[in-house]
């Protein structure tokens, strides 16, 4: 089945449903026991107390959020006896204000690492500067925060086939996953501890590949015991590649099937090769963010789900997607003067939006 670019604009909400399902069946309904997955957003902290737009949009949207980089090492942890936890209270005091759930992100990454994090050559002093971290990082913010993001980004992308190459790998091997993941479950007893990974969800080879090595780690860490709660869909999507519908199914019932939650941590759609006008943009956008939601929400309901960002006038897009017609990325549910685009409406037909 196809459709034209009229027949999504023409159709609105629904024919964007239309054309993001090509005919799979009725509408995926977020309704039922336990309520629908509350909404949420990474903030920039920098932005938060410049503009009251943005921290208006966050208060009434959202029902929880996450730091863009406000908790990474190389924040937190600028020298090895040196902390700064300004940015990252900031943002946990405007929660308590707004009454907002938080996401914490991330207690370990290859990136956004501190110089001398980045010479770590040792295993004992991974293993330390790892643990060291994570305890105090959740000791300070374990009563507001109830999810982690423990480990990011462990599985490199194509040509390799397997985990990343990183200090982390380096120093320990495989088992450095492990080992944060039961430093997490130390620290935090009761927060939901979430191994988060981007590029599983496209029909390509990248992700097929992906989707194979990433469900090798978790079957390890699962044999392990490791004490993994739930998987975290980055789902930056593609507006020029589709979901891959039988492929990330497969994977998700995996998930359940090992007893794993599934959240939503970092939705976006990268409109960089979309056509414009911004109308046709809006509607494309739109349409992936369906398509993705409705492909996991019939296997799973995510535990949240959260966009990176929240208005176009704020996002990491245009740094590494511009477009080339010079137009605005259009990539996140509210436009650049904060008014609400057709994924703000799919975002509001699955999940509890503020």
């Amino acid at each position: 089945m196809t459709h034209s670019r009229r027949d999504v604009l023409r159709g609105g909400l629904g024919g964007l449903a239309l054309a993001a399902t090509a005919g799979t069946g009725a509408l995926t309904r977020a309704q039922g026991a336990g309520g629908r997955p509350p909404f949420g957003a990474a903030v920039n902290q920098w932005i938060l107390p410049k503009e009251e737009p943005y921290r208006a949009a966050i208060a009434r949207h959202c029902r929880l959020v996450v730091s863009e980089s406000g908790m990474k090492w190389d924040q937190l942890r600028p020298a090895p006896d040196r902390w700064d936890f300004g940015p990252a209270d900031e943002l946990v005091e405007f929660a308590r204000q707004h009454n907002l759930g938080m996401r914490g992100h991330t207690l370990l990454w290859y990136d956004s690492l501190p110089d001398w994090a980045r010479a770590i050559s040792s295993a004992a002093q991974a293993d330390r500067e790892i643990k060291l971290t994570i305890d105090r990082v959740v000791e300070r913010y374990g009563a507001q925060v109830g999810s982690w993001d423990v480990v990011n980004e462990p599985i490199e992308d194509l040509p390799q086939r397997g985990m990343r190459e990183s200090v982390w790998y380096r120093a320990l091997g495989p088992g450095y996953v492990d080992l944060a993941f039961r430093a997490a479950r130390g620290a935090a007893p009761k927060a939901e501890l979430v191994l988060n990974e981007y590029g599983l969800e496209t029909a390509d080879e990248g992700s097929r590949v992906k989707r194979e090595g990433f469900r090798r780690l978790v079957r390890d860490l699962m044999d392990r015991g490791s004490p993994v709660d739930a998987i975290g869909l980055q789902a930056h999507l593609s507006g020029d590649r589709p979901i891959d519908r039988e492929g990330l199914q497969a994977l998700l019932r995996e998930f359940v099937e090992m007893g794993l939650k599934v959240t939503v941590t970092e939705l976006d759609v990268n409109d960089k090769m979309m056509p414009g006008p911004p109308e046709l943009i809006d509607a494309l956008v739109a349409a992936r963010a369906y398509e993705f939601l409705d492909t996991v929400f019939a296997v799973v309901r995510p535990t949240a789900v959260l966009t990176w960002g929240i208005t176009d006038r704020h996002t990491w897009m245009p740094r590494w997607n511009a477009r080339p017609d010079k137009l605005r990325n259009r990539c996140l549910p509210l436009d650049e003067n904060y008014v609400a685009k057709p994924f703000m409406s799919v975002l509001r037909h699955f999940c509890d939006v503020g």
